[in-house]
């Protein structure tokens, strides 16, 4: 039987330094509200119900803007119809995959049977994308990778074994990424899942790419 989609939290990475956007891309204004709650939405509407946000660069504005998110620093928080946790990375600098480690080594996903990963600036997609993945990891399947037009994606699905592994290694560690990571695994670990929804392949860097993604709406 399918692990339901509320069984899983979502870990939405929120801690770069935007230095191509120019601005935190969690706070960019989108029809209205930050980004970041519009992420938040998007993962409710898909049926999630837990998220754990990472902070690093940027966590004052981000404060400033969502004034509620200090609130929910080292501890849950109800908001929006979700259970929500900012952790802070301490060393952003260091990249993605310390923001992943910050997630993945806290208390707050211990119980899960595993974790979506999702960066801020990828859009959340459909349900329907949730649906497909949490389908595909079963068996020996370690991590489920949407795939739209041959093109990996996100949000990446992590089994609760993958997690322990991806816990074990140092955040300095030459082969400290997630996608090397993933790409280490033998094949019949990983499932990659065709999606119909191009928004798994986006990554909204610049003001550019912003617009030509706000133009399609």
């Amino acid at each position: 039987m399918d692990t339901p989609i509320t069984s899983y939290p979502l870990i939405l990475l929120a801690a770069g330094k935007s230095s191509r956007m120019g601005s935190p891309k969690g706070l960019i204004d989108y029809f209205g509200r930050p980004w970041l709650l519009e992420q938040c939405a998007r993962f409710r509407a898909a049926g999630g119900e837990q998220v754990i946000l990472v902070l690093g660069y940027h966590q004052e504005a981000y404060f400033q803007e969502i004034p509620w998110l200090k609130d929910s620093v080292d501890q849950t928080t109800r908001r929006h119809d979700l259970e929500i946790t900012t952790l802070l990375n301490v060393h952003p600098e260091g990249g993605q995959f310390t923001s992943l480690l910050c997630a993945i080594t806290s208390a707050y996903i211990s119980s899960a049977p595993g974790a979506w990963v999702l960066p801020v600036d990828v859009p959340g997609p459909d349900r329907m994308v949730y649906d497909a993945l949490r389908a595909a990891l079963h068996g020996p399947v370690a991590v489920v990778v949407p795939r739209y037009l041959s093109r990996g994606g996100h949000p990446v699905l992590l089994s609760a074994s993958f997690i322990q592994t991806l816990a074990a290694i140092p955040p300095d560690a030459p082969k400290a990424r997630l996608d090397v990571q993933i790409h280490r695994l033998v094949p019949a670990a990983r499932a990659y899942v065709p999606v119909e929804d191009g928004q798994v392949g986006l990554n909204l860097n610049t003001p550019l790419d912003l617009k030509g993604y706000l133009g399609d709406f």
